[in-house]
C-alpha cells in the first residue's frame, strides 16, 4: 500500500513539474507570438504613419537611412541577420543612423489605451538602385531606351561586378528574391547553370567581409515598380490619363490622345494651339507610308518625303527666222527644288514625281505675245539620297513676231516678264500627293525686269536678268504662298537652290535650317521613345520651333512627355529612379547611350563614353539635390533640371544642334522614372512582463523584457497620391510589403550570411 501511495505522490509531483514547464513554455510561446504580432502591428504603423509623415510632400527621400542624424550606431541594429539584405551602397548610411541608444517607441491599444509593447525601427532608402532582375550588362544591344535590359550593368561602370555575366545568372536562377542572394553570389567563386556549365563569378568579394574595403553589391536591389502617370507638383495627386503612341498608329485612339493632352489647352502657356494638326504630325511621323493622314496637306505635319522648298522662274530668249519673219522665242523655266532632310534609310529608294497642275499666266512687256504658252517638257522622277536637294524643271515656250511690218521692234530698252503660277505644285508618290503648295502667289513674285538681252538672229538662247525665286521659310509649312499667310510661309529671295534657306522669321538659333531627324526604325517599328516628340512642330505660327526636351522651354512643351507613352503596360519594372544619388546607377543608365546622328551629318554620332556618362550622372545628381531644384516629379521636369547648353558642356559636345544634344533625353527617357520609393525596413518589437510599469519605466527596463523579435521587410511606396482607397476617400500613397524575413537574434557574427 505504501508503495502504491509513493507511486501516486511521484506521479503527482511529476505532473506538477510537467504542468509548470508547459505553463512556462506556453507563456514564453505566447510572449513570442505577441512579439511577432507586435512586429506586424509596428510595420503597419510605420507604413501608415511614420514613413507617410516623414515623406509628406516628398517624391524622393532626402535621407539614405532614417532616423538620419549621423553619429548613431545603426550597425548594431541591423547585424542580426539584416546586413546581407542591405545593399552596401547605402549600408554606410544605415550604420550611421541614429538608433543608439535604441529609440523604443511605446505602442498602446488604440481601442482601450492599454500598453502593448515597444518597437524600434530603421528605414533604409533603396529607391535609386539598379534592379538586378532586369538590367542585363552588355548582353542586350543599347538602342533607344525601350527595354531596361539596355542599362549597362558592367564592370566598367559598377566596380562590384567581376564580369558581364549577370544575364547568365538571371537565366539560371530565373529571378533573385532578395539582396542576400546577390551577396551569396559574391561569396562563391562560381555558379553552375541548369546544364551544369560553370558561370564566371559575378561579384567581387569584399575584402575582410562586411568591414572590408572592396566592392560588394553596391548598386543593386532586386525589386522595382514604376506605375504609369504624372502628378501636379503642388499636390502630388496621380493622374493616369496617359495615351499610348507606340506600335502601329492605325491602332491609336485619337480621343485618348486628345483627353491626355486636353488639360494643356486650358493653361495660359498652352503649347498646342491646334491639337488636330499636332496629332496628324505625330501620326505621320510614326506611320511608315508616304501619304499623309491629312489629305489637304495644309498643316505642319510632314512625312519623310521630299518637300517643296524653293520655286524658281527663269527666262531665256532667242531670235529665229521663220520665212520672211523674225520670231522672238521665250522659254520659261519653272524649277521646283525639293529638300529631303532625312536619313536615306527611311526612303528605301522610293521615286517621287514633281507635278504642276496648271499653265503659268505670262505677260511679256513691251512685246505682246499672242501665242499661248505651251508645255515643252516635264521633269523626270526624282530619287533623293541622304539629306539632299533635288530640282525638277518644267519648260514652257511661246513666241511673237518682231521687227516686221506692224510688229514690235526688238530690242526695246527693257524687257519685263511677269509669271503668275495659277496651279498647284505637288510631290507625288505612285500618283498620290505627299506634299503640296497651293495657288495664290502674289502677282509680282516671279516678275523679272531687266535690260533686253542682245540677240543675234539664229543665235543661242540668252537669259533675261536674274531668276525670280521664292523660298519657303520652313518647308513643313509651305502650303499657302499668299502674302496674307500668317505667319508668312514664303519669302521672295534670290535663288538659293542647293543650300539651306535663310529664314527671315524668328526662331531658335539651334533649329533654323536643321529641320529634324527621324528614328531610323520608325518606319517599321513605330515610335521607340516618347522623346521622339522633340522632332515635331507644335504651332504653325512658329516655324522651325519644335517641342523642347531640354531647357530653356518657354512654352513648356516638354509637358507633352508626361501625357504620352510607347508602352502598353501600366506598370514597368527595371527602370532607374532619376532622382537617385547613386551616381554609378545613373552612369549605368547613360553609358553607351546612342547620340542620334541628325542632319547635317557633320553633327556627329556614336555612343556616350564612360567619362561622359559619369559626368552627366554627377550633373543630374547635382540638379536634383534638395538645395537645388529638388527631385523631379514628372518626365517634363527634365526641361527644368537640365539646361541644353549646360548638358552640352558636361558632355563636351556642341550645343548648337538641339536634336543632337536632346539625344540624352530621347534615348534614355524610356529607362527612368520617378514613381518608385523602395525601402528596407528593419523592425524590432518587445513585450514586457506584467509587473512592468510603462508610465514609470525602471532604469533596468531590459530586465522586464519577456520577448523580442526582429524582422526585415522590403517596402514599396508610390510617391504619388492615389484617389483610390479601401478605407478612406482621402488620397493616400499606395504601399505594400514586397518581401518579409524574420531575423535571428545573433550579434556575434557580423559576416554571417543568414538567408
Amino acid at each position: 500500500m505504501l508503495g502504491f501511495l509513493s507511486a501516486l505522490v511521484l506521479m503527482a509531483v511529476a505532473f506538477a513539474i510537467i504542468m509548470r514547464t508547459e505553463r512556462l513554455a506556453s507563456r514564453n510561446y505566447m510572449d513570442v507570438v505577441k512579439a511577432r504580432q507586435l512586429v506586424h502591428t509596428a510595420m503597419a504603423h510605420i507604413m501608415a504613419n511614420e514613413i507617410r509623415t516623414n515623406m509628406e510632400d516628398q517624391v524622393y527621400p532626402y535621407w539614405d537611412a532614417w532616423p538620419y542624424d549621423a553619429g548613431g550606431n545603426g550597425e548594431e541594429f541591423i547585424l542580426s541577420g539584416g546586413s546581407n539584405y542591405v545593399p552596401w551602397g547605402v549600408k554606410v548610411a544605415a550604420d550611421e543612423a541614429d538608433v543608439s541608444p535604441m529609440r523604443w517607441y511605446r505602442l498602446d491599444d488604440a481601442g482601450n489605451g492599454e500598453f502593448v509593447g515597444k518597437y524600434a525601427y530603421m528605414v533604409v532608402n533603396n529607391s535609386g538602385l539598379l534592379d538586378a532582375n532586369f538590367v542585363r550588362g552588355r548582353n542586350k544591344p543599347r538602342r533607344y531606351g525601350f527595354d531596361p535590359g539596355e542599362i549597362r550593368a558592367t564592370p566598367a561602370v559598377l566596380p562590384e561586378l567581376r564580369s558581364d555575366s549577370l544575364y547568365l545568372y538571371q537565366e539560371t536562377y530565373n529571378r533573385f528574391e532578395s539582396v542576400a542572394e546577390l551577396y551569396w553570389l559574391g561569396q562563391n567563386n562560381a555558379a553552375v547553370d541548369t546544364n551544369g556549365n560553370g558561370i564566371a563569378q559575378l561579384l567581387n568579394r569584399r575584402a575582410g567581409g562586411f568591414s572590408g574595403t572592396g566592392h560588394f553589391v553596391d548598386n543593386f536591389h532586386v525589386y522595382s515598380r514604376f506605375p504609369r502617370g504624372y502628378a501636379d507638383p503642388d499636390d502630388l495627386l496621380a493622374n493616369t490619363n496617359v495615351a499610348y503612341i507606340g506600335g502601329n498608329p492605325a491602332d491609336w485612339n485619337i480621343n485618348s490622345v486628345s483627353n491626355a493632352l486636353k488639360d494643356l489647352f486650358d493653361e495660359p502657356t498652352d503649347p498646342i494651339p491646334n491639337f488636330t494638326a499636332f496629332y496628324n504630325a505625330l501620326y505621320d511621323y510614326a506611320d511608315g507610308s508616304y501619304v499623309s493622314r491629312n489629305p489637304a496637306l495644309n498643316t505642319y505635319s510632314s512625312k519623310a518625303v521630299p518637300m517643296i522648298n524653293e520655286v524658281i522662274v527663269s527666262n531665256q530668249f532667242r531670235l529665229v527666222a521663220q520665212g520672211t519673219n523674225q520670231l522672238l522665242e521665250h522659254f520659261l523655266y519653272l524649277t521646283v527644288e525639293t529638300w529631303y532632310p532625312f536619313p536615306e534609310d527611311t526612303q528605301e529608294g522610293a521615286q517621287f514625281q514633281v507635278t504642276y497642275s496648271g499653265v503659268p499666266q505670262v505677260t511679256v512687256l513691251p512685246i505682246a505675245f499672242t501665242a499661248p504658252l505651251a508645255l515643252q517638257s516635264t521633269p523626270p522622277a526624282i530619287q533623293h539620297g541622304d539629306y539632299d536637294f533635288e530640282t525638277s524643271t518644267f519648260i514652257f515656250n511661246h513666241s511673237a513676231v518682231v521687227n516686221g511690218s506692224g510688229s514690235p521692234a526688238y530690242p526695246p530698252a527693257q524687257l519685263g516678264v511677269r509669271c503668275v503660277l495659277n496651279g498647284t505644285l505637288e510631290v507625288q508618290y505612285l500618283g498620290a500627293a505627299v506634299d503640296r503648295v497651293n495657288t495664290g502667289w502674289p502677282i509680282n513674285t516671279f516678275q523679272v525686269i531687266a535690260a533686253a538681252p542682245a540677240l543675234a538672229l539664229g543665235g543661242a538662247l540668252v537669259r533675261l536678268g536674274e531668276p525670280a525665286a521664292s523660298s519657303a521659310n520652313d518647308p513643313r509649312i509651305n502650303w499657302d504662298p499668299s502674302a496674307s499667310a500668317s505667319p508668312l510661309q514664303w519669302d521672295r529671295v534670290a535663288a538659293t537652290q542647293g543650300t539651306n534657306n535663310t529664314s527671315r522669321l524668328n526662331g531658335p538659333a539651334d533649329e533654323i535650317g536643321l529641320m529634324y531627324a527621324r528614328s531610323l526604325e520608325h518606319s517599321t517599328n513605330g515610335i521607340q521613345s516618347v522623346g521622339e516628340v522633340g522632332f515635331l512642330l507644335y504651332d504653325a505660327a512658329k516655324p522651325w520651333t519644335t517641342v523642347r526636351l531640354l531647357g530653356p522651354d518657354p512654352d513648356r512643351t516638354a509637358r507633352v512627355l508626361d501625357r504620352l507613352t510607347v508602352h502598353t503596360n501600366a506598370v514597368r519594372q527595371g527602370l532607374v529612379n532619376i532622382n537617385t544619388r547613386q551616381t554609378n546607377a545613373l552612369t549605368a543608365l547613360f553609358y553607351d547611350m546612342s547620340m542620334t546622328n541628325t542632319p547635317p551629318r557633320a553633327t556627329g554620332s556614336g555612343q556616350l563614353e564612360l567619362d561622359q556618362a559619369k559626368a552627366l550622372a554627377e550633373y543630374t545628381v547635382e540638379q536634383n539635390q534638395t538645395w537645388g531644384e529638388g527631385p523631379m516629379v514628372n518626365y517634363s521636369d527634365i526641361a527644368e533640371r537640365w539646361d541644353q547648353t549646360a548638358v552640352a558642356g558636361v558632355l563636351g559636345i556642341p550645343s548648337t544642334n538641339k536634336f543632337f544634344v536632346e539625344s540624352v533625353v530621347r534615348n534614355s527617357i524610356g529607362l527612368w522614372g520617378t514613381r518608385n520609393n523602395l525601402f528596407t525596413v528593419i523592425v524590432a518589437a518587445r513585450v514586457f512582463s506584467d509587473n512592468y510599469d510603462p508610465d514609470n519605466p525602471p532604469a533596468n527596463e531590459e530586465d522586464y523584457v519577456v520577448a523580442e523579435q526582429r524582422a526585415l521587410a522590403i517596402l514599396w511606396r508610390d510617391p504619388f497620391l492615389s484617389s483610390r482607397s479601401a478605407f478612406s476617400t482621402r488620397p493616400s500613397n499606395e504601399n505594400f510589403v514586397r518581401f518579409f524575413h524574420w531575423l535571428l537574434m545573433d550579434l556575434k557574427e557580423p559576416d554571417a550570411i543568414i538567408p
